[in-house]
């Protein structure tokens, strides 16, 4: 049997707060193969971005780390490798798309120096090789008149051409992993459906690995093939994308998929009763209890943990874990 590309076993990431320590990733497992894309959604504080952070060990120190767990990286455990060997493999096996385009460029630096930055950490090009590099890149990326824009600031382009232009960064060596953080966020929908379809070109096109963070089902079922559900730091529910749509088991996934406006939905949208509880605020018993319709007494005593429940599906609930 063929490797994992990408294999995260029990990651927790706790964070030490003036209100103690506080775990804000709760052991998390995924695996990721070689041109697959997979999913992450769940609303803001679900742990969606901390554990994307986690994947490239950008998790902001001194007061946040990885407190257990392995990240293993075609078999490297990247969580116990030199500070200088994982720079040499952030960018060139694994990169990363950051949810804010406008803050994450430098507003000082044309477009063409900072994707050619990549390329002097990382290759050994020549001068006019890298250019020529940077020139393909913004091409495949869909930017107009590459040769041209080399010159401009991140304030010249649109919001979807610096999304665009964040993704060639991240392309630029390579990678053998893609980490979309968000991408279409803030987008207009129409440059929503371009950055999609971009990625699904560039993953076709050179075998390229996706892990999509996103709050939005919408944006997760246009491209990925499976979906991991996180709440409060913790997978709720995973499966493929098809099981995820057509027999959603959680709660929380079912409320998430009714709160997706339709054309068979004209009325007012379903909001999920209730708000995600701080870290600092979880209890001993599954997190989502005050929220859930479908709550049981040991509920609110223990955490349930994912359990398989048909094929790859698996679920972290005690009422459908039973039922199973």
């Amino acid at each position: 049997m063929k490797p994992h590309l990408l294999s995260v076993k029990n990651l927790s990431i706790d964070f030490d707060t003036s209100d103690g320590i506080i775990r804000v990733v709760d052991s998390v497992e995924f695996n990721l193969n070689a041109g697959e894309c997979i999913g992450i959604v769940g609303e803001s504080g679900s742990g969606k971005s901390m554990t994307s952070l986690a994947l490239l060990r950008l998790i902001p120190g001194p007061h946040g780390k990885i407190s257990t767990g392995s990240i293993e990286l075609d078999g490297k455990d990247i969580n116990q490798i030199p500070v200088q060997e994982m720079r040499s493999i952030r960018g060139k096996e694994i990169a990363m798309v950051f949810q804010e385009p406008m803050s994450s460029l430098n507003p000082v630096m044309t477009i063409g120096d900072q994707i050619e930055e990549a390329l002097l950490l990382h290759e050994s090009l020549e001068k006019n090789a890298r250019k020529q590099r940077v020139i393909e890149i913004l091409s495949l990326v869909g930017i107009p008149n590459p040769i041209e824009r080399l010159g401009s600031f991140p304030h010249e382009f649109s919001g979807g051409m610096r999304q665009r232009v964040m993704i060639a960064m991240a392309l630029s060596c390579n990678p053998k992993i893609l980490v979309a953080d968000e991408p279409t966020t803030a987008l207009d929908v129409t440059i929503q459906a371009q950055v999609l379809d971009l990625l699904k070109n560039l993953r076709k096109q050179f075998n390229t690995a996706i892990i999509l963070i996103s709050h939005d089902f919408g944006v997760i079922s246009d491209i990925a093939d499976r979906v991991f559900v996180m709440y409060c730091g913790r997978i709720v529910e995973s499966a493929t994308i098809d099981t995820i749509f057509s027999s959603p088991a959680h709660p929380y996934t079912e409320g998430l998929l009714k709160s997706i406006p339709s054309k068979n939905n004209l009325g007012r949208l379903y909001q999920i009763p209730g708000q995600v509880p701080s870290p600092s605020e979880r209890g001993k018993g599954c997190d989502f209890f005050d929220r859930c319709t479908k709550q049981m007494p040991k509920c609110s005593q223990s955490k349930p943990n994912l359990e398989i429940i048909h094929g790859t599906h698996a679920v972290a609930c005690f009422a459908v874990n039973t039922q199973a």
